[in-house]
């Protein structure tokens, strides 16, 4: 079947054509792996993904209506399945660390949760008057967990360019917690 256009294997596929399906497999699971390791540069993710983008292919076979090619098709429907993963990895990161933080203060005294939200009060006004590049930039390494190449990548600019902003950013948050940090010391010290 090397030789059938995308639209007759497409056509044969919706017909319960095994071959054809293995087909479409060997031809564009190499690309679709390809985007998805660009953007998680996790083997096993990307693998888990695309061998759930293609069963779901092959279970949905009956209600395809792809109008472009398949390979676009396939493409986009990675990229889908690259930003729910994404998402749900957020989101499971923010629930955990919302229960370390509650599981904390419910192992503190009222003093320490009033100076831990001051501080948690003070570093977000700090942020937020943070020059804009430098607070986009410290944002996506601090609290997105993104690599100095990944900020580059993500914002157009160059890894010299994060590094700076990135020490711009701790510098100008050394200067506005100054009062903190006895206490940030002495909190991770007991």
């Amino acid at each position: 079947m090397r030789n059938f256009s995308d639209a007759y294997l497409l056509e044969k596929l919706c017909q319960n054509d095994t071959t054809a399906f293995e087909e479409i497999y060997h031809r564009y699971s190499s690309k679709v792996y390809r985007i998805a390791y660009k953007k998680l540069y996790s083997k096993e993710i990307a693998e888990e993904l695309v061998q759930d983008l293609f069963t779901k292919l092959w279970l949905k076979r009956h209600e395809l209506h792809i109008t472009g090619s398949i390979e676009s098709y396939l493409a986009i429907a990675i990229l889908n399945a690259v930003t729910t993963h994404i998402r749900a990895c957020l989101v499971r990161e923010k629930y955990a660390s919302q229960i370390q933080w509650d599981h904390y203060l419910r192992e503190t005294n009222t003093e320490d949760i009033v100076c831990v939200n001051e501080l948690e009060e003070t570093l977000q006004r700090a942020i937020s008057s943070m020059p804009e590049k430098s607070r986009e930039v410290f944002l996506l390494s601090r609290y997105e967990s993104q690599s100095a190449n990944q900020i580059a990548e993500h914002l157009n600019i160059s890894h010299k360019t994060v590094e700076y902003h990135m020490g711009k950013a701790l510098k100008y948050l050394r200067v506005h917690l100054r009062d903190f940090v006895t206490l940030i010391i002495f909190w991770f010290t007991f």
